[in-house]
């Protein structure tokens, strides 16, 4: 993949353009592919290369082969030399010398609003530097960029002795710094928090993720973490200080609801696909109608599975709840216990199931709690495609992901229905 970097300074207005005989260009290099939000490797090759100090700020333009970012120079020192040029960008001497290929590069850049996303401006860097030396009260802080999108902002900070994480999510996502911060010794500690934008300061961990461990008790104690949450909301010991997106089945599956959702979806998979996923809308109701009444909602967090818990000395801390919400509750282990069966016994999966669902004995049976998770799990992927399609890709801009988590939401939709 080639990543082209505009590498601007707004107080100075430079840019970087590299310089050979009669042409000048803008700076790239070849790497493998990367996730788009990941910022590391870009800073990274220009601290090696140039020994410049960079921030991302945004990626402008991608395609399978190519992607455009736009970089903020940090280091307030150019170094210039006959292959390095720092001059304006609107300069009409470097834009006739610009290769003819990158020239639409610059123009895209030249005609781009700024991005009304915080962290996908100039000065956000600064900022959030100032705002963690306030929380530690440290003079020697080493931050690294770590992601950058619209969905987020995550930072790195190393002191001399600890490592901690700022994160910062737009007002979607805006519950997540409370959940995190009111769910005790379940999730990383975090020191500080802010609501606008809302973002906030976590305790880093040193350990693995629990995707790559095949000790059973670590699945054992996520699953009894996450079911013990989800009880002291449903108890009223679990308060949190702001409102959390609240998603009855109701609401989801109602007829308006999915028939919206279907409206966005036509044109977004091909029509032999949508046909058999509109036909199968009764059928989804028909299960949805079958559910335990008494059921209460509770904390759902919307996205776990082995690479969002972290297991730090034998004990496990579950992260990264931007997508949780008030749903049913059984949501939240659907995939949780993919993972369990497919690493393994299917005696231990349903052994770990029974106890996760003794939980919730006082709401039914343990055979009828089974059958509500093996309806939910069924459900599960018509829920979350939904809640994208009405709730998160309509806030964004930019959706990267929306392609992958539409089509498989939609596999598993026509494989559960047909």
């Amino acid at each position: 993949m080639n990543i082209q970097m505009l590498l601007y300074n707004p107080t100075k207005d430079r840019m970087l353009f590299m310089k050979e005989k009669t042409q000048v260009s803008i700076p790239s290099f070849i790497t493998k592919p990367f996730h788009i939000a990941e910022t590391k490797i870009i800073n990274d090759y220009l601290l090696n290369e140039y020994q410049l100090q960079t921030n991302v700020v945004r990626c402008l333009d991608q395609n399978p082969n190519q992607r455009v970012y736009e970089v903020e120079l940090l280091t307030p020192i150019f170094r210039e030399d006959r292959h390095l040029v720092w001059s304006p960008p609107t300069c009409q001497e470097n834009r006739t010398l610009l290769a003819q290929d990158q020239q639409w590069i610059l123009d895209l850049w030249l005609a781009t609003q700024p991005s009304n996303v915080p962290w996908m401006q100039y000065g956000w860097r600064e900022s959030v530097e100032d705002w963690i030396r306030q929380i530690l009260m440290e003079t020697k802080l080493e931050i690294t960029q770590i992601r950058n999108w619209e969905k987020c902002s995550l930072y790195q900070v190393e002191t001399e002795k600890d490592c901690y994480y700022i994160k910062a999510v737009p007002e979607l996502f805006k519950h997540e710094p409370f959940v995190q911060s009111q769910l005790g010794s379940c999730t990383p500690r975090v020191l500080s928090t802010q609501e606008e934008p809302s973002m906030y300061v976590m305790k880093g961990l040193e350990g693995t993720l629990l995707g790559f461990s095949r000790q059973f008790n670590h699945w054992h104690k996520t699953v009894s973490q996450m079911a013990s949450v989800q009880k002291r909301y449903v108890t009223g010991n679990l308060l949190i200080q702001v409102e959390v997106p609240v998603r009855p089945f109701s609401e989801v599956f109602g007829e308006q609801s999915l028939y919206r959702a279907l409206d966005m979806l036509k044109k977004e998979i091909p029509q032999n696909e949508y046909q058999l996923i509109h036909s199968s809308i009764p059928r989804v109701q028909a299960l949805v109608r079958t559910l335990l009444r008494e059921l209460p909602l509770s904390l759902d967090h919307g996205d776990l599975f082995g690479g969002n818990v972290i297991i730090e000395q034998d004990t496990t801390y579950i992260i990264d709840w931007s997508d949780s919400s008030i749903t049913h509750p059984f949501l939240s282990m659907v995939q949780l216990f993919k993972e369990v069966r497919s690493f393994f016994s299917e005696s231990e999966a349903e052994d770990l199931l029974c106890h996760y669902l003794d939980f919730w004995k006082e709401y039914g049976s343990i055979p009828q709690l089974k059958q509500e998770f093996d309806a939910i799990q069924r459900l599960e992927p018509v829920f979350y495609l939904v809640v994208h399609l009405l709730y998160i890709f309509p806030v964004f801009t930019e959706n990267v992901e929306k392609k992958r988590i539409v089509n498989e939401y939609c596999a598993q939709w026509t494989a559960y229905f047909q």
